[in-house]
C-alpha cells in the first residue's frame, strides 16, 4: 500500500494506492505491416497499420475509503477519510487496439538554388480501442500529428514544427464523486508550435535559439461523462507561456 501526502489535498495524483497482488500478467497477440516507399536523393513515404489483441489486460477503479476499508489496514478516518483508494484488476474480456500511421519527408528537388537545403515532414497517427475500454489507458491519444519544414544552410539552420496531440484520456474519476461513473479526466486537444535557430559563429561554436510553444497555448484539463454538459467540463488550465532556450555550443 502507498499512502498519500497527507499535508496535500485530495487529488488524482495522491490517493491511497492498494496493489494487487493477484493481478496476472497480460499478453498480447500483435500483427503489423508496413509499405515504404524511397524519394530519390532524401525522402521516404510510409504507410502502416497494426493490430494488438490483449488479453488479462489491466484495469482500474477509484472510489471513495469506507469505514470498512480504513479499518481493515488500520488507518485513522480522521486522516484518510478523506481521500480516495485506487486498484487495479483483470478486464474479463478482451481488448484490441488498431491503428494505422503515415510518415513523409523530403528535400523537393525543383526548388531554385536559393532554397536547396529544405526539407519537408510530415506524419499522423490513428489508433482506437474495440472491446472494453474502461482499462487502464493513462495517456492514449487516438490522434496525434506533427509537421513542419526544415533549412539547412552552411551558416546556420533553421526548423519549424507543428505538434498536434487530440484528445488525451488521463485517469479515471472516484466513484462517488459529483460526476457521472463513466466520468475521466481528459487533456484538451492541443497544437504546438516549436521554433529551432542556429547561426554558425566559428567553425567550432554556434548560437542557438530553442522557442517552445510558440504560439502560448494553455494546457486544458477537463473532467466529464457522457451526460456532463460542455459548460461543466473544465476542471483545471495551465498557462506555461513559451520556453525561450538560449545558448552558445561548440565542438572542440
Amino acid at each position: 500500500m502507498t499512502l498519500p501526502d497527507t499535508e496535500s489535498p485530495p487529488s488524482p495524483g495522491n490517493r491511497i494506492i492498494v496493489n494487487n497482488a493477484g493481478i496476472k500478467a497480460w499478453s498480447a497477440r500483435s500483427v503489423k505491416v508496413r509499405l515504404e516507399h524511397y524519394f530519390e536523393g532524401v525522402g521516404q513515404l510510409s504507410v502502416g497499420a497494426f493490430r494488438r489483441q490483449i488479453r488479462n489486460f489491466f484495469g482500474s477503479t477509484v472510489q471513495a475509503s469506507s469505514p470498512e476499508f480504513l479499518a481493515l489496514y488500520s488507518l485513522e478516518p480522521s486522516v484518510f477519510g478523506g481521500y480516495d483508494v485506487s486498484t487495479q484488476y483483470n478486464l474479463p474480456g478482451a481488448v484490441r487496439l488498431e491503428g494505422w500511421s503515415v510518415d513523409y519527408r523530403h528535400a523537393p528537388p525543383f526548388l531554385p538554388a536559393w532554397a536547396r537545403g529544405t526539407q519537408v515532414f510530415a506524419n499522423v497517427t490513428s489508433q482506437r480501442v474495440l472491446g472494453d475500454d474502461t482499462g487502464d489507458f493513462a495517456g492514449f491519444v487516438p490522434l496525434a500529428a506533427s509537421w513542419g519544414v526544415s533549412v539547412n544552410r552552411p551558416s546556420g539552420s533553421l526548423r519549424l514544427n507543428w505538434n498536434y496531440r487530440g484528445r488525451q484520456r488521463a485517469g479515471r474519476i472516484a466513484t462517488g464523486s459529483s460526476l457521472p461513473p463513466d466520468a475521466f479526466f481528459w487533456e484538451k486537444p492541443r497544437l504546438y508550435v516549436d521554433v529551432l535557430a542556429e547561426r554558425r559563429l566559428t567553425r567550432e561554436t554556434a548560437l542557438f535559439v530553442n522557442l517552445r510553444n510558440a504560439t502560448v497555448v494553455p494546457d486544458d484539463q477537463e473532467a466529464y461523462g457522457a451526460v456532463t454538459p460542455g459548460y461543466a467540463r473544465l476542471r483545471q488550465r495551465f498557462d506555461l507561456g513559451a520556453l525561450w532556450t538560449i545558448g552558445i555550443k561548440g565542438t572542440f
